[in-house]
């Protein structure tokens, strides 16, 4: 079995792991909680946080698809 999940379900039966939170590695687990911090600041803090991040932090937060939820929470 290739234990294959998409779309962030892991529906094979094998319970290969916890929530998304507990892939993270620790660093990744502390910029989600950053970046939700900020979008309850609203938009623009949101947004001039997001701003400040380096390409790297960026990029991985607009791969997991995060960017784009907390950017529609904070009301932007």
């Amino acid at each position: 079995m290739l234990n294959i999940i998409e779309a962030g379900e892991d529906d094979d039966g094998q319970a290969a792991g916890g929530g998304p939170l507990d892939r993270m590695t620790p660093q990744e687990r502390e910029l989600v909680a950053l970046a939700n911090a900020a979008a309850h600041q609203g938009a623009q803090a949101y947004t001039e946080w997001f701003g400040a991040l380096s390409a790297a932090e960026k990029g991985w937060l607009v791969y997991t698809g995060r960017h784009e939820e907390l950017k529609q929470a904070s009301g932007a």
